[in-house]
């Protein structure tokens, strides 16, 4: 009888994932984790932002955390036309760019008495303006 065990070279085997999984849904998750840990990196390191590379884009992850929101307060504000967001053609993933979750923060910005007392004097001096016409 002869051996076979004489023959097998062992084999090294380093970072192997053996799944049932779809590969497109295991591509995606793998996108979705890289794109992530990006947005926390930008996050957390805005320094590292040249003013060549743009806006800071998000997913909805660091959009959430960018906001303190849940997940599903993002995609509910996206899907009731509040937040603005984006998609690369052909992607199902959603990103957002700081500049439009700044502008959202500052849509809840209460004025200062003095900003409520100027417009209101602009107000008054249009209309008796408009009356003396």
């Amino acid at each position: 009888m002869v051996s076979l065990q004489k023959n097998i070279k062992p084999v090294k085997m380093k970072n192997v994932v053996l799944s049932t999984r779809n590969i497109d849904e295991f591509i995606s998750d793998i996108a979705d984790e890289v794109v992530r840990k990006i947005s926390l990196f930008n996050t957390e390191n805005p320094s590292q932002q040249s003013a060549n590379q743009g806006d800071l884009k998000y997913d909805v992850d660091g959009a959430a955390d960018y906001l303190g929101v849940t997940k599903a307060n993002i995609y509910l504000k996206k899907s009731q036309g509040i937040l603005p967001a984006c998609k690369a053609p052909g992607s199902k993933r959603l990103f957002f760019y700081k500049s439009d979750l700044d502008a959202y923060i500052r849509q809840g910005r209460n004025r200062t008495n003095a900003e409520i007392e100027a417009e209101a004097h602009e107000y008054l001096s249009k209309r008796k303006g408009a009356s003396h016409g």
